[in-house]
């Protein structure tokens, strides 16, 4: 008899790592306008850093995915929020999604804010970008403020 053999991926191991945290709720920005993979690190540090305020902490992790039908790319995240009442949650991601913008492109941004349910594939997709070329991720804990 032969011994059982695993195949894993890089993905795969992550979208396990991911799974393991008690995220709160899925997320994606969107922009009209063009979203460089530069503009992306900066949206991502913005809204973690928005998210941790007022007693509130996050762990947010965010992924920048790139358009297949235009240029640009857009975000995914996944954040655990820590310190706020459940039924306030979601205003106060869209609030800190807004001031992660900024003014100039508020009009110009869609966001959808999900709960987050373990075991329907959000690890699993935010995963699948992780190791794709030209990527650009990040996680930041919760307390951390991103300068």
């Amino acid at each position: 008899m032969q011994p059982r053999t695993y195949t894993w991926t890089l993905s795969n191991d992550m979208g396990k790592f991911i799974e393991a945290f008690e995220w709160t709720h899925f997320l994606t920005l969107t922009t009209k306008h063009p979203l460089s993979t530069k503009s992306a690190r900066r949206l991502g540090e913005k809204l973690h850093n928005q998210l941790n305020y007022n007693n509130v902490t996050s762990t947010t992790l965010w992924v920048a995915e790139p358009f297949d039908t235009k240029e640009g790319e857009h975000i995914h995240a996944l954040v655990a929020l820590d310190g706020l009442p459940l039924r306030h949650t979601k205003n106060y991601i869209l609030k800190a999604c807004t001031n992660a913008m900024g003014l100039r492109f508020k009009n110009d941004m869609y966001t959808t804010v999900i709960d987050y349910k373990k075991g329907l594939g959000a690890n699993s997709y935010i995963a699948k970008y992780l190791y794709r070329k030209n990527a650009d991720w990040d996680i930041y804990l919760p307390g951390v403020i991103n300068l």
